[in-house]
């Protein structure tokens, strides 16, 4: 049976969900319910605050699916205020969401409530009107969104997958049924702490750059998106800084630690926001925060853009008497691009064990090496080609991807190992073609599971294709749709990621369906708390599930690693 809710609450102008995380603002002591509009299990009615825990205790919640438009805010007041946790949750904001992604639904259509009432013809009106007049008003106004939501549902959710819904229900309990301790006197440290004053200086970029050369590091440029003009190359996201991280000079990696830990005060904030939000600690993401349906940061936490080391990691803890496992999927995306272009031979040695950086190492870029006999040089050349060529990145690309791994080549090499991974790599390079001419023949990418990555509004310019991405996945304002150019090897990227994240998927939710507990999932990264009593059979069932792929799969070669660990930075 399904019930739809829909929470009315107090807000001013400091305190609401514009300026804090969902949790924070529900454990406030300022918060107020001002009532719940409620439908179905024999309720249909707008039930103010003093009458809700008696219509609640007689709901059966371990038969109900509940239903909501942005449960993250319902099931969090639910399970927070009331103690009560359904036994699945149906979100129609996702629900919206994933018609959006199928083509189903408009391109430009968004997620809210607003857009969906206007395009139903039921409008929404203002919620801070209905707030302020309470009463009938706001009685009006809630059981209007209840409306609007069961319209979303009815047209969608019965084309939605299992799995789908599954991974909806997932998401809502990440964010609304934590799991997750927080270690806070390493926070308040962090929240506090002043960056030192060599990283306040290597903030300017003229001081950055004369360090680096003192050291025998060029600074890299780029152009200026926003000027046109020739600029540093000390963004986080460039490749340049990403290759000072792990360069093998321990001076320049310290002084890569220095200006990114001194860039801002970002990581006290951060830290300072953590201890707001309270214990235990939740995850919130948005269910298909991308085109390629994986999910994304949310709810101003960003759990999925943490640094890699430091005090945010350490400080996420599985409560007293439980550890977290932590699992992921080894090497995926090639594993998938193997599979998907009928790769064989790449195919056989993972089905094999082998370590395919050393056999595209010993077979293809140094063939006069024998297997064992490829040293850590030769591996990480290899493996910068095997991770970075997959999706028809050319000579430049690479030699800016070969220096994150350290790596310093020279134009010509680059070009060489473009040739030589495009010759051992025939059915990718014929890949990357089959999957433009679908995309120009039918407008999107049919995945294994039958899910589509969909690109609407194509449009050609002489000899280039181009797209708008759909509004909910755009990073423009609002009315304006990105426009992307198709290529062959973005498409082969897409469909890679698209099916990775089905993959892990569908792997998460087989350890969710056998009752662990997930608390936190990263991309193909799955975090679960268990109890120290079931660790040994939790850990054994973990490593099989992420060593077995899916039946639309079967001869995909998967394989998990785990480590059981009281921290999460632990896990390495």
């Amino acid at each position: 049976m399904m019930l739809a809710l829909d929470f009315e609450s107090h807000y001013d102008s400091d305190y609401s969900l514009k300026h804090m995380p969902t949790m924070q603002y529900v454990r406030d002591d300022r918060w107020a319910c001002l009532g719940c509009a409620v439908r179905g299990c024999g309720e249909d009615a707008y039930v103010h605050p003093e009458s809700l825990p008696y219509v609640f205790d007689r709901v059966p919640w371990d038969q109900v699916t509940a239903v909501a438009h942005n449960a993250l805010f319902d099931g969090t007041v639910l399970a927070e205020r009331y103690g009560k946790r359904p036994k699945a949750w149906v979100d129609t904001a996702m629900v919206a969401k994933y018609a959006i992604s199928q083509g189903w639904a408009p391109a430009d259509a968004r997620t809210n409530l607003a857009w969906w009432g206007d395009h139903y013809g039921v409008p929404k009106g203002d919620t801070r009107a209905a707030v302020d007049a309470g009463g009938e008003a706001l009685a009006e106004y809630a059981m209007r969104d209840v409306d609007i939501m069961l319209r979303i549902l009815q047209e969608y959710l019965p084309r939605i997958p299992a799995m789908e819904r599954e991974l909806m229900d997932l998401h809502v309990r990440m964010a609304a049924e934590p799991a997750l301790r927080l270690d806070t006197d390493r926070l308040h440290v962090a929240a506090t702490k002043r960056p030192p004053e060599a990283s306040i200086q290597l903030r300017k970029t003229k001081v950055f750059a004369e360090a680096l050369r003192r050291v025998g590091v060029e600074p890299a440029r780029k152009t200026s998106p926003r000027t046109g003009k020739q600029a540093y190359a000390f963004a986080k996201n460039d490749a340049f800084m990403q290759s000072l991280e792990n360069h093998r000079d321990p001076r320049v990696r310290k002084l890569y630690e220095l200006r990114t830990g001194g860039t801002s005060n970002l990581l006290a904030q951060r830290a300072a926001r953590f201890l707001a939000v309270g214990q235990p600690f939740p995850v919130p993401l948005w269910y298909y925060g991308a085109h390629t349906g994986r999910a994304s940061g949310a709810d101003k936490l960003n759990l999925q853009n943490m640094p890699r080391q430091g005090p945010l990691r350490e400080s996420l803890m599985a409560p007293e008497g439980f550890k977290l496992i932590v699992v992921d999927l080894a090497q995926i995306e090639v594993r998938v691009l193997a599979w998907l272009a009928g790769e064989e031979w790449l195919l056989d040695a993972f089905r094999r064990g082998l370590d395919v950086y050393r056999v595209f190492a010993s077979r293809y870029l140094f063939p006069d090496t024998d297997y064992d006999a490829v040293d850590g040089d030769q591996r990480r050349i290899a493996k910068a080609a095997v991770l970075a060529l997959g999706f028809g990145q050319g000579a430049n690309g690479f030699q800016e991807y070969a220096r994150i791994f350290g790596i310093e080549i020279t134009q010509a090499r680059a070009k060489e190992v473009v040739q030589i991974y495009r010759r051992a790599h025939p059915n990718v390079v014929r890949y990357w073609d089959r999957c433009m001419k679908q995309v120009l023949r039918h407008g999107y990418q049919e995945l294994p599971t039958g899910r589509r990555l969909t690109y609407p509004d194509m449009q050609n310019e002489g000899p280039q294709v181009y797209f708008h991405r759909h509004q909910v996945f755009s990073k423009q304002h609002v009315g304006k749709r990105d426009r992307i150019k198709l290529w062959p090897g973005l498409l082969c990227e897409n469909v890679v990621q698209a099916a990775a994240r089905d993959v892990v998927m569908y792997q998460t939710l087989t350890l969710h369906r056998a009752g662990l507990k997930l608390a936190l999932s990263v991309h193909d990264e799955a975090v679960l708390v268990v109890h120290d009593d079931d660790v040994p059979a939790a850990r054994e069932f973990v490593d099989r599930t992420f060593a077995t792929s899916p039946e639309w799969a079967a001869d995909l070669p998967v394989q998990g690693e785990s480590h059981v660990v009281t921290r999460y930075a632990e896990a390495k």
